[in-house]
């Protein structure tokens, strides 16, 4: 008996980095959905406030605070969620016209930078969370903890670190990211 080999080359981290790209697609999912919830919340917020301060002549102190730290999160998660997409802005003038060999380096190049960059700003959030806590700091207006306003610097840093990280391995096993992956229907209307 011999034993049959495959043609074909194994990749022995193949399950591992598709299991992984599933998990990331999950997690980005639901920063959409965060970041569409509080976008929403904040404008149905806004909305409310005006036609208080116009038709009422009362406003809620509070609510352009709240509006503010929501924008604070939206802008990290979201961050987040479009470096998976690279949908980062860029420039690639200079980067278009090399060969591809020195594209792929300096691709992987770039992620690294990005990814080394969040891990100081997720560093720096982490402190900064234990700072307030600590001190029992909360907002002004709304009197909300100021712990769950500066835990964006470190949810979306982390949000971010996978998406670059999931940008670098796509890049260099040579998968581009589909539109059924970035989609909410997940690819359940592929034709």
């Amino acid at each position: 008996m011999t034993a049959e080999v495959s043609s074909q080359p194994q990749e022995p981290t193949g399950g591992v980095l598709e299991k992984f790209f599933r998990f990331n697609q999950r997690v980005m999912l639901g920063g959409k959905i965060l970041v569409g919830a509080i976008m929403t919340f904040s404008a149905f917020l806004l909305f409310i406030n005006v036609v208080l301060r116009y038709v009422f002549h009362y406003g809620m102190s509070w609510a352009e605070e709240v509006t503010r730290y929501i924008l604070l999160w939206t802008v990290f998660v979201g961050a987040g969620v479009i470096s998976r997409e690279g949908a980062h802005v860029s420039m690639e003038a200079l980067y278009n016209i090399w060969p591809a060999k020195l594209q792929r380096i300096a691709f992987l190049a770039i992620n690294i930078f990005c990814i080394a960059t969040i891990v100081t700003i997720f560093f720096f959030g982490i402190d900064i969370v234990k700072m307030v806590i600590e001190t029992g700091q909360t907002s002004e207006a709304a009197f909300i903890p100021m712990w769950l306003i500066y835990g964006a610097f470190p949810v979306g840093s982390i949000l971010m670190i996978l998406g670059y990280l999931e940008t670098a391995l796509r890049h260099q096993a040579r998968k581009p990211v589909k539109p059924s992956d970035i989609s909410f229907d997940q690819g359940r209307h592929d034709s």
